[in-house]
């Protein structure tokens, strides 16, 4: 299982390259217009806290999961604990797809959801569904797919 939505998106105005190093070539742009440069020096706590000042000016309290990731049949991503909101998600070769909205208790599919995906748990299904606690997209079609989700909540 894979744990995503933590919240800490940020939009860069270059390339940057975070493997193991953390390499900016730019400053960080943010909706409110607080400064967002940071030293790549600076320690990775000191990093991390600038990292979250940024996001906190621009999220505005909206957290964001982006994702694509390879997932066996039977594999699920957890992507929200708690919040409600909406997203889009798709399978495969464009096998499966379905927007979609969430409350804390239920996942609401939307209108142009294809015909293998629930939003229950169920097999031979693209599963986007309320897991009790969190947000889940499982892969439930047969074999191992490439999943791209955009989900928004607060």
């Amino acid at each position: 299982m894979t744990q995503k939505g933590t919240g800490k998106d940020v939009i860069f105005t270059e390339d940057v390259v975070i493997e193991g190093v953390l390499t900016v070539n730019s400053d960080i742009e943010t909706g409110s217009g607080v400064d967002g440069s940071i030293d790549v020096n600076d320690s990775s706590d000191v990093l991390q806290e600038r990292l979250d000042a940024v996001n906190d000016n621009y999220s505005k309290g909206l957290y964001q999961s982006v994702g694509s990731e390879s997932l066996a049949d039977d594999a699920e991503v957890t992507i929200f604990t708690g919040k409600a909101g909406f997203g889009w998600v798709n399978i495969g070769d464009d096998q499966e797809r379905s927007d979609f909205s969430f409350s804390t208790t239920a996942v609401t599919l939307g209108a142009n959801a294809s015909a293998n995906t629930a939003n229950s748990d169920s097999d031979t299904d693209l599963c986007i569904y309320y897991s009790g606690t969190d947000l889940m997209i499982k892969n439930r079609l047969g074999s191992e797919l490439t999943v791209r989700y955009e989900v928004r909540g607060s």
